[in-house]
């Protein structure tokens, strides 16, 4: 087990996801926020694109700027000293295509400190995901019921977000694709957003990705990872669950 102080990396994750140890992600959008939460020992400190909404008056997360997540992304990385820093792309580079969302990354990267690019959106860009992975940059991989994928779904994101909200369980075999194609593209970590539990069960055991001694052997490159997060627009949290693919 690694020390108390020891960085977080991807490394570290996937060997606590595999020991069966909780992992803790918290958002952040400043310095101070992000102090607290690295002393405190969080694992994972996510810089959401949500801060145009609650704290910049934005009427959706698509309204922000690239540059306004470069220098939100740049305060939280101030901040923490051992969690790794995950950064939302703006909605845009993604969309553009490879060439951009690879620009952005690096971006994210050299110029924000972010140890991780979050990808809303991902399945629809497994050739941007596959990309930014081989230039070495970890992709967390987002999906589900997202702010930039809720239309495609017919569920406003502002309802999708709440408490005890699911997608249609028809969507389950599209969802279990989607986590199974962001594996070979090489996603370092999964992010099933506000799915609720019925396309959830099956995610560990059809995705490998729940526990490894009990799943097929696969190569390095896929992530042992898989968080289910649930978020509501006053608090935006973010909760790792524990969970057995038996």
């Amino acid at each position: 087990m690694e020390s108390p102080d020891a960085t977080i990396t991807i490394p570290i994750l996937q060997q606590m996801k595999r020991d069966g140890r909780k992992i803790v992600g918290v958002v952040a959008w400043d310095y101070q926020i992000a102090q607290i939460v690295d002393r405190v020992g969080v694992d994972i400190v996510s810089v959401g694109d949500t801060v145009g909404i609650n704290l910049w008056g934005h009427s959706t997360p698509l309204e922000i700027t690239m540059d306004e997540m470069l220098v939100v992304c740049k305060a939280v990385r101030r901040g923490v000293k051992r969690a790794l820093v995950s950064c939302d792309f703006p909605f845009g580079p993604l969309q553009e295509g490879t060439d951009a969302a690879l620009r952005a990354a690096i971006l994210m990267v050299k110029e924000a400190g972010a140890d991780m690019v979050k990808l809303d959106g991902a399945a629809q860009f497994p050739d941007a995901v596959r990309v930014i992975s081989r230039a070495g940059i970890p992709v967390f991989a987002q999906f589900g019921v997202t702010p930039q994928t809720a239309l495609q779904y017919g569920i406003p994101y502002s309802a999708a977000s709440k408490p005890g909200a699911q997608v249609p369980p028809d969507l389950t075999t599209k969802l279990v694709e989607e986590a199974k194609l962001l594996e070979d593209a090489g996603a370092s970590l999964l992010d099933f957003t506000n799915s609720g539990s019925t396309p959830w069960q099956p995610m560990p055991k059809m995705c490998a990705l729940g526990d490894r001694s009990k799943a097929p052997r696969l190569p390095k490159s896929r992530p042992d990872l898989c968080i289910r997060t649930f978020s509501t627009l006053q608090t935006q949290r973010r909760l790792t669950l524990r969970h057995n693919s038996g």
